[in-house]
Formats: structure tokens, C-alpha cells, sequence
């Protein structure tokens, strides 16, 4: 997409109603938002991938979730499921998304995990995020940032580039021997380094090394 000047991006990890029981409850479980919509005559519906090897598990967490009801699984690809789900009277009433889209910005990005939902936004300025932020605080919803920058047609810069997480699994990472050639350590070593599930790890590699490589080569 084309970005405009002073773009403003945000990268943060919110505790939110939405699937928090799955989150809080089934190990090593990734949810990838794929769409939230209001129907004309009926609830707030929402699709979304979830993975996991405990199915038994997730389908108890989904009954509980105070966020969603109404579960549907629309396909099934391995571990891999795609739901529908409509959302509760709580869930409508933290949403997020009729929040950017009235100020003009946009979820590029929505990840799920045991660390809460990682989303990226982007809007067309700071003050539009802030209107975020003070949603987020009005409704009890626990808000992080990760970083927050500024895009034009003429420059990028990340600030910061990396979370502590990020920076301790990429030292991990190193320490361990997982990116040496040929590697001498395993995904699984670098998470009990680090003491979380390998899921975390994975993600907080990856989303360190993406960060690390945006902010290194951003023109």
C-alpha cells in the first residue's frame, strides 16, 4: 500500500476480552484474526484462525470466553481450525476496531497467543492513537506498547526497535548456537533459556528479528 506522510504505526499487546480464556488457558494456542464485521440484523461477528494440539482444551476455553459465544468451525486444516464466533455484550462493547476506523486508521495485523492479542495499527496521526489509548484505559483493557514510528514517502524510524522479550530470545538465540551453521541448538533450547513455552519463543524470535531488520534497513 502506498503510505502516506506521517503515517503513524503502533505495535502493542492488549489483554482483551476477546478469546482471553483460550489465551489464559490452553498452552502454546495462536489465534490469527482474519475478519470483524456487524451484521444488519444480528450480533458482531468475528473469523479467526486458531491453532493448537489440544483441541479438547480450546473447545472448554471457548465455552468460558467472556468475549465471544456462539462458536462455528467454518474449516479445518491440521491443527488448524477457522472459527465464527459472535461477539457477547462485552465483546461489542470493546471493540476496537469502529474506534480506528472513526479516526481513520486501520489493523494491518492481529495475532493471539498466551501473552494476549499483538496488533499492529497504523493512523494518520498520533492523536488518533491516543483516542485508542484512552478507550483502552476507559474500558479496563490492559494496553502495552511495543513501539510507535512515523512512516513517510522519505523516511523511516523505528523506535525502538526491540521489546526486552525480543532482545532476551535473540540473545538466546546466539547464545545457544540456534543460528549457527550447522545449528547446535533447538527452538525448544532457546525457550527454556528463556523459561516460557516454545510458542513464545518462536514468536518472540521472529517478531525481534523482524523488528531488528525493519529498523537496520528502513530507508
Amino acid at each position: 500500500m502506498t503510505v502516506d506522510a506521517n503515517t503513524v504505526i503502533a505495535e502493542f499487546t492488549m489483554d482483551h476480552p476477546i478469546l482471553r480464556a483460550p489465551f489464559a488457558r490452553v498452552p502454546d494456542v495462536e489465534a490469527s484474526w482474519g475478519l470483524t464485521q456487524d451484521q444488519v440484523d444480528g450480533p458482531t461477528q468475528m473469523t479467526v484462525w486458531i491453532r493448537t494440539d489440544d483441541v479438547d482444551a480450546l473447545d472448554e476455553a471457548i465455552e468460558a470466553d467472556p468475549g465471544t459465544t456462539n462458536p462455528t468451525v467454518l474449516a479445518v486444516q491440521g491443527n488448524r481450525r477457522l472459527y465464527r464466533f459472535d461477539y457477547t455484550d462485552l465483546g461489542r462493547e470493546t471493540n476496537i476496531l469502529p474506534v480506528v476506523v472513526e479516526h481513520g486508521g486501520e489493523v494491518t495485523d492481529a495475532v493471539g497467543s498466551n501473552e494476549g492479542w499483538r496488533i499492529r495499527v497504523e493512523f494518520p496521526d498520533r492523536e488518533a492513537l491516543e483516542c485508542l489509548y484512552q478507550f483502552c484505559r476507559s474500558h479496563d483493557i490492559p494496553f502495552s506498547f511495543e513501539r510507535i514510528f512515523e512512516q513517510s514517502e522519505f523516511e523511516e524510524r523505528p523506535e525502538p526497535a526491540l521489546t526486552a522479550a525480543q532482545r532476551a530470545a535473540l540473545v538466546a538465540a546466539v547464545d545457544c548456537g540456534y543460528l549457527s551453521v550447522p545449528r547446535e541448538c533447538s527452538l525448544g533450547d532457546v525457550a527454556d533459556r528463556l523459561g516460557v513455552s516454545k510458542t513464545a519463543a518462536s514468536e518472540r524470535f521472529r517478531r525481534g528479528a523482524n523488528n531488528l531488520i525493519e529498523a537496520s534497513l528502513a530507508t
